[in-house]
Order: C-alpha cells, then structure tokens, then sequence
C-alpha cells in the first residue's frame, strides 16, 4: 500500500508522516487518584459524552493532552493492521526514516505478554530507518494493540505545566488549587470554547487563570477589593490582562453561557443559609449553565433554586476535609 506524497514532509534528513493515513484516529490514556475518579469520570464525560469502561479510549477528537491533568498520553495513528505483519509491512512500504527515535508499547487489555511485545517492538524497529534513542529521543512513537488491532502512531505525553502555577505571588489557604481549578474548567465547557463563561466569586483568580491557559473564554468578579487586587496581580504575572471586577455578583446585568460558583467561605465571606440561596438563585439568572462548588451538600438547595441537576461529585480530600461538585443547568434554559 502506498500513501501519497503530500502526507509527508522532510526534516533534518528524516522523512515525518505529518498526515494520518487513518482517517485522524487518535488513542488516549488516562488516570486518577482512586479519590478523583468520581472527578476524572466528569471530565471525560464532559469532552466525550460517556465514560470510557478502560484506561484508555478511542476518539476521532484531536484533544490538548495536557489540557487536562487526568490525560496521561496521547498517540496519533498513523498505521493500523489487523495483524502486526499487516502493520510492519504499511510501514515499509512508507519507507520512514527517523532520526533519533523511540517507541513505547503501551499495554491494553488485550492481553499481550512481555515476550510478545518485545519481538513487536524489534519488529517495528526494523521498518524504520535511521537511529533508536533509549534517552532524550528527538521523535516518540506508540505500539499497541486493541481490539485485535494494531497501531502505530506519534506518541506525546502530558507536560503537567500546570505544576508550576502552584505558585504565583497571592495564594489563599481555602483557595482552590490548581488541579481542582483547571478540572472545573474542563467539565464547565467540555470542547465548546466559545462558550462565555463568568465566575463571580473568583477570589485570587485561580479558576479564571485555568481558563485563559486553555483557551476559555472567562472573566471574574470579585467583592472584596484586597482580594481582587492580588487576583489581578495574579493574571498580570501570567501574562493575562488584569480585567477583574470589584463588584458584587449581585450586580452583574450580563448574561453568560456558564457560571462557576465556588460558595464563599473562610473568614470574610458571608455562608449563611440565605446568602448561599441568593447567589446561587443569581448565578442562575445570569447563566444557562452554572457549575456549584460547596463545602457542605447542598443538592436540596439547589434543587430549590430552580436549577436541574445534571451530574454531581464528592471530592474526597481527607476524613475532614471534602468538597461537593454539582453541575447544573436552568429550568428557563
């Protein structure tokens, strides 16, 4: 079989297969902490639609893999075979030549013993011209087999920069961190990124600097003015425009697509029982979709509130110490 010319392109005297072949299939593999996976069970709902039943799935989706902290690697197909033969021979026939490269196997449930995978990598590794790399390989590739097929592809990791925003120059102690903030963001707008999206508690901006990393359009309004200052400080150490509002959610006239209510708490905020029922009847108002965050379980208040609730976790942080997560939509919506 061959592949015609405008799938390639050659670099530093390798030839890359820079179009897939395979009608853009791509392989991904994630997990979770056994205390996140009610959350991680979220997001993949949110970008696919379901839950995958395995650590890994198929898609025709080419996702960010380091978009969320849940997606662990990610392979670009670029040859398939229903027999590993089928597979090495597409690939001689491309004649790839590659220099510095790499390729992992990445196991499935299919079942494929050590042996067998070591005689496939070599297999594979003979198709391919030019020098393998054990360390700081220029190029990485993925073998795998599933569903009784075999792929090969590009193979490309999650960077896990999300690690750095740790640390910015205000941090709260109740503030959300950074993976909780960057999930949230995830399971808000799933892979719609023109939704318009507003949170009107943001405190030092965590969830709105999540966002704007990702693409999100999201902007923030903060009542206390300390905290909305060093929540700007924040966004302008980050390359962000400073565009948080000091003002009362209450005010807000516009309309958004998504809400993100983090209740307040700590010692400035107001937590009674009224003034958790105005800002979530707010929220509502002002958006289709709003995503509640609460320190206590608070699904009969929402329900009160006129808002459906669509899907909900506990994220389990210690015996003491949770959080509840409710994604919701507006009965006016």
């Amino acid at each position: 079989m061959k592949y015609p010319k405008e799938l390639f392109t050659i670099k530093d005297n390798s030839i890359y297969l820079t179009k897939s072949p395979n009608n853009s299939t791509y392989i991904y593999y994630f997990n979770a902490k056994e205390n996140e996976q009610a959350l991680c069970d979220l997001v993949l709902k949110s970008l696919l639609g379901y839950i995958p039943k395995d650590n890994y799935f198929l898609s025709d989706q080419n996702l960010d893999i380091s978009r969320s902290v849940y997606l662990r690697t990610k392979v670009e197909v670029l040859f398939s075979g229903s027999t590993l033969d089928e597979l090495n021979q597409k690939m001689i026939n491309a004649k790839l030549a590659f220099n510095r490269y790499k390729i992992h196997y990445l196991k499935t449930v299919d079942g494929v013993n050590y042996k067998e995978r070591m005689a496939a990598l070599r297999l594979i590794g003979f198709a391919i011209e030019g020098t393998f790399a054990i360390s700081e390989p220029a190029i990485e590739f993925a073998l795998l087999k599933t569903q009784d097929i075999w792929y090969f592809g590009y193979y490309t990791h999650n960077d896990d920069s999300w690690k750095n925003r740790k640390h910015k120059p205000y941090n709260y102690s109740h503030a959300f961190d950074v993976k909780l903030a960057k999930t949230i963001i995830n399971i808000a707008i799933g892979n719609d990124f023109s939704l318009k999206i507003i949170d009107p508690c943001c405190g030092i901006g965590t969830v709105v600097i999540e966002g704007r990393m990702i693409g999100a359009n999201i902007t923030g309004y903060e009542i206390n003015p300390l905290i909305a200052e060093h929540c700007n400080e924040n966004l302008k150490y980050f390359g962000f425009n400073p565009d948080i509002k000091n003002q009362d959610m209450h005010n807000i006239k516009e309309h958004f697509d998504v809400a993100i209510l983090d209740i307040p708490y700590g010692h400035f905020s107001l937590t009674t029982l009224e003034e958790q029922t105005n800002l979530i009847c707010k929220s509502r108002d002002i958006a289709d979709k709003v995503v509640i965050i609460s320190m206590e379980e608070i699904s009969q208040l929402i329900q009160a509130s006129s808002l459906v609730i669509k899907d909900q976790c506990t994220i389990i942080k210690s015996n003491a110490f949770r959080r509840y997560l409710y994604v919701c939509t507006n009965k006016k919506g």
